[in-house]
């Protein structure tokens, strides 16, 4: 009798050691798999960054703000703030800033304008904010990067 209840006893542990497993198996599963909300939210967001992307790219010569985005995108600033962050790893100012640098540095290379000239296309004020802007990216001023583009 005593060898019969060891058994059973024995069975029964093994059946929870192995519904235990089973049980963490699961949870280690689920941790694997991004969540279905997870998968939607980044979908959402790279839509919203390609939303934002073209819009920077179509008014990248004009002083648009935050509130010109929000408009847009039928968000609140402070919301299209966050979002960049979280998109980008950068301020608005900061993308804003390297979009149009991104843009100067193609005319640079395909155009023969004047410094001066891709600066006001690009809506700078002045060429020396548009020239400490570009330094600070590129660590060259835009005539050396023509140069070694060309």
């Amino acid at each position: 009798m005593r060898c019969a209840a060891s058994t059973r006893r024995r069975e029964r542990l093994q059946a929870e050691l192995t519904g235990l497993l089973l049980a963490l198996y699961d949870i280690l599963s689920e941790q694997t798999q991004p969540h279905p909300d997870a998968v939607a939210k980044k979908k959402v967001g790279m839509q919203y960054r390609y939303e934002i992307d073209a819009l920077l790219a179509k008014n990248y010569a004009r002083d648009i703000d935050l509130s010109f985005l929000a408009r847009a995108l039928y968000l609140s600033p402070k919301r299209v703030a966050v979002l960049i962050q979280s998109l980008y790893g950068k301020s608005f100012r900061q993308v804003k800033v390297e979009m149009k640098l991104q843009v100067a540095k193609q005319m640079l290379t395909e155009t023969d304008l004047t410094v001066a000239q891709i600066a006001e296309k690009i809506g700078y004020r002045s060429t020396r904010g548009f020239l400490s802007a570009f330094v600070q990216m590129t660590g060259m001023t835009p005539s050396k990067y023509r140069d070694r583009r060309r």
